[in-house]
């Protein structure tokens, strides 16, 4: 039995299990998905040659079986917000009463980076040298947020920014969840370095980096399908495919070290293999409907590596995985 270490608000913790390996007997759902939609939006071929079974430059083993999982549990109160990160010290970055602050995982102290930032915020990235992203959807504007100085500079405008993922090389990707939408590069120390890689597309989320950068995911909840996105060899983006349908509304997706995508379904986390050969749900957490965002704990702060965190409506969840989410930007 491994006990959480995360307690905001001096809320008592719940002692979240490790099962150990999964045997056949688990009741861990693993499927082969037959329902999945073959018809891309565009004819490409869907194969994941870039799928590495042994994950990116880690120990960790990706052929073992995955671990059996447990019923999520409440962790701590925080404010509600619609996305947040985990920085390199393993503190919380989210938007707080229209203030962009960083919140202590143990201690639960608040400090204010940048006061009156907006009170829509739908994204929520931490750069790799700790500086800030926010999708500001209240004024339509991708916002980058000085970590020293709270200084803040609009990088671009779209009618509904949303979902964000950053790379090594500071690269923004962002969703513009538009009823015509789109998704977007956007460097964030460059804003002149910008491309549309999806364009006139109904409502994308969320949206996601593999673990080696060469494949990006991105969650269309109103069409209820999980789209792909692959680099070629000379690096350029190659057109979308459909990667999962029927996810169940997904909002929020990620992926872990191995490239096995995760993502929320109302009440529920759900993952499906880079290749599609094997799915199944990590947890469900009862009456919980809405799921936004969904972030890796790396083993820093109070936020424990393997495990999931998720936070809506005023609670932080816990999700038991026993497998490590990528790398943290930091570390890339």
């Amino acid at each position: 039995m491994r006990a959480s270490l995360l307690c905001l608000g001096l809320l008592a913790c719940a002692p979240v299990e490790d099962p150990g390996v999964r045997d056949s007997d688990s009741d861990t759902e693993t499927t082969t998905d037959s329902d999945t939609d073959t018809t891309a939006p565009t004819d490409t071929d869907d194969t994941d040659t870039d799928t590495e079974t042994t994950g990116p430059t880690t120990d960790y083993d990706c052929t073992t079986p995955w671990p059996a999982t447990t019923d999520p549990v409440v962790i701590g109160p925080v404010p509600a917000s619609e996305d947040f990160d985990i920085d390199a010290d393993g503190n919380l970055i989210h938007v707080e009463s229209g203030n962009l602050v960083v919140r202590d995982s143990v201690t639960n102290t608040v400090t204010v980076i940048a006061p009156n930032l907006t009170w829509s915020a739908s994204g929520t990235r931490v750069l790799r040298n700790g500086d800030i992203v926010v999708a500001d959807s209240a004024n339509g504007n991708v916002v980058r947020v000085d970590r020293q100085t709270g200084a803040k500079v609009i990088l671009i405008n779209r009618n509904w920014p949303n979902g964000i993922d950053v790379d090594r090389d500071d690269n923004i990707y962002l969703t513009d969840f538009a009823d015509i939408g789109s998704v977007t590069r956007i460097n964030a120390y460059d804003p002149t370095d910008n491309e549309i890689l999806i364009n006139n597309v109904a409502r994308p989320n969320g949206v996601v980096l593999s673990p080696d950068g060469n494949t990006l995911h991105v969650a269309l909840n109103w069409s209820n399908e999980i789209w792909k996105m692959e680099k070629d060899v000379n690096g350029d983006w190659g057109p979308p495919s459909i990667f999962h349908n029927s996810p169940g509304s997904a909002q929020s997706v990620t992926t872990d070290i191995c490239g096995t995508l995760y993502w929320e379904a109302l009440d529920t986390v759900r993952r499906r293999t880079a290749d599609g050969a094997q799915s199944g749900d990590v947890g469900t957490a009862p009456g919980f409907q809405y799921m936004p965002n969904l972030r890796w704990g790396y083993g820093v702060g109070g936020f424990q590596e393997g495990h999931l965190y998720a936070l809506s409506r005023g609670e932080l969840w816990e999700f038991y995985v026993g497998v490590p989410g990528k790398k943290h930007i930091s570390d890339q």
